[in-house]
């Protein structure tokens, strides 16, 4: 059997031809043993008889000739076999083909790539039977290659003014024979590949980069489209591994030479040109609210201008209705979805953007208003501070007031909420602002002032904060990398971590980067890139002075059966929550075999104890925790050594 790592059916159709030659073989040589075994009875009953004995013998010989057609044959069969696997990256280990961990990207290579996250993650388990599925692409996609308008109001990826019932009321992933597809989304389960009914498709629109679009889509499954909940994935006696598929007609809004729009996966390596995960949902539904475990700027707080906005939650969250742009209402400001509103007495409206990141658990605000360059060149981004008309020339700060609209719970019983009435997680559960754990009345509908609740104590979520006319231009650095520089014998699981020393801008992390290549091409220079997938997951973590950042890397497995070469890149694109770039020629030093410890660098710190910058020597750059010598100088000499094994 042909095992895919990631548990994934993609063999390939030359290994199915081989199989099918060799079980011929196989079938042939039972026919021969049986031919053999009728000779040997001729020959032992033949009683004397010549004839009996000639005929039992010219059985025998023409046997054994067959034998070694045969035996040639299956020879020539295992070896072409052999070859095909080597060509795709996987050794032969026993009589049988087996390959353990030899390729990891079919399948899955977008991921990192063209898929920016999802959720449920890869492989995730107990996952609740009431989820929904949230991906979000790198770049804008067109949902007329992949929805249906059900709704018949010329808006793809929406529902009706009220959802009575949600396979009714919404528009909807689009079928083929009234089934769900693999050309474009299918969702099945893995045992048997049986799809489910349906699922409703809704968008969610965004500016990342400073290009709007649809980039993320929330698939509600359907598994019984006449209950009003359509249906829950899995079981109440068993837990079900449902796989995800994402096929090569789903679209990016981008057209080509010839003015047609291009899939979402180019195919550039066999069995790459689509993304499939599996998940396994447990036997329960969810009934627990999400909460809010941190923000920033912290309540009550004061920081500079040069700030970006983040609420961190305890689960991920349903993205519909909290991403977007501020737009003027009255004396504040809101979101397209009426879900986040701001306050700022003396200032314009914020222009930027929200978006959920970081597996959809920290909702992020990225202003566009430029105002100053950073020490890598780049620019740095601001808040509003005491713009707004009729302000007096002695302003010098800005208090600001955020507001989250918690979803409107059913009934006082759980936290299950009407659907887009505010925040929810990604099993529909209304927010518990409070964190009291009950249900508090303080819902508004869209079109109230919301004025009166940005200082309740309901199961909306406010905080405030002081924003002054300053600009905060301290720079973070790296603390600590596992596993380290040149670490070997690194297990297949075991994720990128690296531990920065200030609050990091989660979306900025999405832009580390994780590289493998196959050691054994030769020269070093022909070595290719071979995808691999991985998805960044962002932790604030307690340090001396305040929060740190835990950046993880997760991945498919790296691979066992062949040496390879694995390139984490962090750049000066990383950045703080002040927009101060990643500063690559400071960090920790390596001091030990396979990890990199935390050593801050101070001005006097002894060369053995930190990797930083030597203007003295011209070292600008720390190449796997070491500034000596002529790799240090620079990002692409550093990624040269490191690809080549210099």
């Amino acid at each position: 059997m042909i095992e895919q790592p990631l548990g994934l059916p993609s063999t390939d159709i030359r290994i199915i031809i081989a199989r099918i030659i060799r079980a011929a073989l196989g079938l042939l040589g039972i026919i021969l043993l049986v031919i053999i075994i009728y000779a040997g009875f001729l020959w032992m009953t033949a009683g004397g008889n010549d004839e009996q004995i000639g005929k039992a013998k010219n059985i025998i010989k023409n046997g054994v000739i067959g034998l070694i057609i045969i035996m040639s044959a299956y020879a020539i069969t295992q070896f072409i076999i052999s070859s095909l696997l080597g060509a795709m990256g996987g050794p032969v280990r026993g009589p049988g083909v087996n390959i353990v961990q030899t390729t990891n990207f079919q399948g899955s290579g977008a991921l990192g790539k063209v898929i920016r996250d999802h959720y449920p993650t890869r492989n995730q388990t107990d996952v609740p039977r009431n989820t929904s599925i949230i991906i979000t692409f790198t770049k804008p996609i067109n949902p007329e290659s992949f929805i249906d308008d059900t709704t018949g109001d010329g808006i793809l990826g929406n529902c009706e003014a009220t959802v009575d019932n949600w396979w009714a009321d919404c528009d909807r992933v689009k079928m083929t024979d009234n089934a769900l597809t693999d050309n474009l989304i299918n969702i099945k389960k893995t045992i048997d590949g049986q799809s489910i009914q349906g699922a409703v498709a809704l968008t969610s629109s965004s500016t990342i980069n400073g290009v709007s679009g649809i980039y993320t889509l929330v698939l509600k499954p359907i598994t019984n489209g006449n209950e009003v909940s359509g249906g829950y994935l899995g079981s109440s006696n068993e837990e079900v591994a449902y796989s995800v598929r994402l096929g090569a007609g789903i679209q990016l809004n981008e057209r080509n030479g010839a003015n047609q729009y291009v899939s979402a996966f180019e195919q550039r390596i066999l069995g790459n040109n689509y993304y499939e995960w599996q998940f396994t949902t447990s036997k329960f539904l969810d009934n627990t609210p999400p909460t809010v475990k941190n923000v920033f700027p912290e309540n009550n707080s004061t920081e500079p201008k040069n700030s970006a906005i983040q609420i961190e939650f305890s689960e991920a969250m349903n993205p519909i209705g909290l991403q977007g742009n501020f737009r003027l209402g009255g004396d504040y400001y809101y979101i397209e979805g009426w879900n986040v509103f701001l306050r700022a007495l003396s200032s314009d409206i914020p222009i930027g953007s929200f978006n959920l990141v970081s597996n959809y658990r920290i909702l992020e605000f990225v202003s566009e208003r430029e105002c100053g360059i950073n020490s890598c060149g780049n620019q740095i981004f601001c808040l509003p501070v005491c713009d707004a008309r009729d302000v007096p020339d002695t302003c010098e700060e800005d208090l600001y007031k955020i507001l989250i609209r918690a979803g409107k719970a059913i009934n006082a019983n759980n936290f299950e909420a009407l659907p887009f009435s505010g925040a929810v997680d990604a099993a529909g559960n209304a927010l518990d602002g409070n964190k009291n754990g009950r249900v508090d009345d303080g819902w508004f509908s869209d079109n109230w002032d919301p004025d009166e609740f940005f200082d309740s104590s309901s199961d909306n979520y406010t905080w405030r904060f002081t924003i002054e006319d300053r600009v905060d231009a301290t720079a973070p650095f790296l603390e600590s990398v596992v596993p380290g520089a040149e670490a070997e014998s690194v297990t297949p699981f075991q994720n990128v971590e690296l531990i920065f020393s200030k609050r990091m801008l989660a979306s900025s992390l999405h832009n580390i980067l994780l590289e493998q290549k196959d050691v054994s091409a030769t020269p070093p220079e022909e070595r290719e890139t071979i995808p691999l997938c991985y998805s960044h997951l962002t932790n604030y973590i307690e340090g001396d002075g305040g929060l740190k950042t835990q950046a993880i890397l997760r991945h498919c497995p790296f691979l066992e059966g062949k040496r390879m070469f694995y390139i984490p890149t962090v750049t000066s694109t990383v950045v703080d929550v002040h927009f101060n770039c990643f500063f690559p020629g400071k960090g920790p030093a390596q001091v030990n075999e396979g990890n990199l410890e935390p050593d801050e660098c101070l001005p006097n710190s002894p060369p053995g104890d930190c990797c930083s910058v030597d203007l003295v020597t011209g070292n600008v750059f720390c190449c796997n925790g070491e500034t000596a010598g002529e790799y240090s100088q620079n990002e692409a000499t550093c990624r040269s050594q490191v690809e080549h094994g210099i």
